[in-house]
């Protein structure tokens, strides 16, 4: 049997798509931003690389599974994220 050794120093491991999203187009903040710009964001994003998009309820669950923070805006109309801004 042969074995093969395969030498990876240096490689960045590939990010889901969503992590990809988030390192290009989001950054911490003091403040708050609501769901529905997040998705068009995020929908935008994917279009231009050809990645699968989901639904907003899918791609809120995986931003609260990656630890952000869900909270409704002041008004209590409006679902959001705190810590977050768009870039």
């Amino acid at each position: 049997m042969t074995t093969i050794h395969l030498n990876l120093d240096g490689v960045a491991p590939a990010l889901a798509p969503l992590d990809q999203w988030i390192e290009a187009c989001c950054e911490r903040d003091s403040g708050w931003i609501g769901t529905a710009a997040l998705y068009a964001s995020w929908t935008a994003w994917t279009k231009e690389h050809k990645e699968f998009t989901g639904s907003v309820s899918r791609f809120s669950v995986a931003l609260r599974r990656r630890g952000w923070v869900k909270l409704r805006s002041r008004d209590q109309k409006k679902q959001g994220f705190a810590g977050w801004r768009l870039k």
